[in-house]
């Protein structure tokens, strides 16, 4: 990305990698926003991300993330399942099987040179309509679908249903994404010369199956613990009066994520007292003797509080989370429109590391608490360690063969 609406786009594939070596491979989500360099990036929610028109739409993503193209070798992910898959697909009529694919050829744009009946000139070149060309797609076209060609429709088909509209195959220098409410009329699906028709056919075909993908209902996905899904609701907890003023308190924070057996994650609640001293209360949220939640809201207890004084804590949790195979996003340091969004498909432990402050006063009459005032004041996020963009590689669909070696989502 960005896309732009009148040169189009060659689809890019980005590398992530983060301090400790993982990588994660990522489309663009955002069709507008350009990936900026020297940017930390964080793993995050699917759901984190506002692109998305509807939950529909944010589904069908899910299931273009899970069924589409990720360069593994064999199985889910691989150029050999999408063929097959787009075989399938047009034996059963859900997809179609024959294109009319509109044609030009271009020559070098030289000053001075007087444009003929039928040309036009755009950026660095002359350009010309030549008879558009019919193509059925058979079992032996689809075999020869290529990398560049699973990479663009993949791409086309995230854009669409992210950005919440349908953009359709075009493009002036290869099958790139248009949005044909704003796109120029000098597009055309296939270059002379340089991308033949049945390509052009193969990939508007495999971006109509892609476009109809959904994730299954079914499918366990991981909620990433973040600023967004850890202490998003705190409150306090009056107990019986130690001493006059002083009261026995407990603190309550939400968690949306629910914790698996491989999840190894800790809270530290550091506070300072009714005596004016600062004190730490640690407990597992995992493992033998962990808190447990009633309805996501973890309790810390053991606080001691003065009444009408302002309650001031930090509340950390960290550790690591273990992640379902699913789709998720990586958002960057700059905010959505600060550098590109990627969209990537990962499956394992991954480092937490968040911190809420608060400030919360009660106030007690006839042992009931008649008053109780909360604001949160700071948020600290460090979740995961981020990939430096300096680790970012880009893939060019049309330009590059992708390495063969890539590992395989399991």
């Amino acid at each position: 990305g960005p896309y732009h609406y009148a040169t189009g786009t060659r689809s890019q594939q980005f590398l992530l990698m983060d301090e400790a070596g993982k990588t994660y491979y990522g489309y663009c989500i955002d069709l507008a926003t350009g990936a900026e360099g020297n940017t930390w990036y964080a793993l995050a929610n699917l759901e984190d991300n506002d692109y998305y028109a509807s939950e529909e739409a944010e589904n069908h993503v899910r299931g273009i993330v899970f069924n589409g193209y990720w360069g593994t070798e064999s199985g889910t992910g691989s150029l050999a399942s999408l063929k097959e898959a787009l075989k399938a697909a047009i034996e059963a009529g859900s997809v179609e099987d024959e294109y009319t694919i509109k044609h030009v050829d271009r020559k070098k744009f030289t000053t001075g040179y007087e444009l003929q009946e039928g040309e036009y000139h755009y950026g660095s070149y002359v350009y010309w309509d030549i008879p558009p060309v019919d193509v059925t797609l058979t079992a032996e076209i689809i075999d020869q679908l290529t990398e560049g060609e699973a990479l663009d429709a993949m791409q086309a088909a995230i854009w669409s249903w992210a950005n919440g509209s349908q953009a359709t195959l075009n493009g002036i220098d290869g099958v790139v994404v248009g949005d044909m409410s704003v796109a120029s009329s000098k597009m055309s699906d296939s270059l002379n010369g340089k991308n033949d028709p049945e390509g052009a056919a193969r990939t508007r075909a495999l971006y109509s199956w892609l476009m109809n993908q959904k994730a299954d209902a079914d499918d366990e996905k991981t909620v990433i613990i973040n600023d967004k899904t850890f202490a998003k609701d705190m409150s306090l907890t009056v107990r019986d009066e130690i001493s006059e003023g002083i009261y026995a308190a407990a603190l309550n924070f939400s968690l949306d994520a629910e914790l698996t057996e491989a999840d190894k994650l800790n809270v530290v609640l550091t506070y300072v007292d009714a005596n004016g001293e600062t004190q730490t209360i640690e407990a597992s949220l995992t493992g033998s003797g962990a808190l447990a939640a009633v309805d996501g809201i973890y309790t810390i207890d053991g606080l001691k509080l003065k009444e009408g004084e302002a309650f001031n804590f930090s509340l950390n949790i960290a550790g690591q989370q273990y992640l379902t195979k699913n789709a998720y996003i990586f958002t960057s340091e700059k905010g959505t429109n600060g550098s590109q969004t990627f969209v990537t498909l990962a499956e394992g432990m991954i480092n937490v590391d968040v911190t809420k402050s608060a400030d919360i006063t009660f106030t007690v009459e006839d042992h009931a608490v008649v008053s109780f005032n909360r604001y949160q004041h700071s948020v600290e996020v460090v979740n995961p360690r981020p990939p430096h963009q300096d680790h970012l590689q880009v893939r060019r669909s049309l330009q590059h063969q992708l390495h063969a070696d890539r590992p395989e989502y399991r």
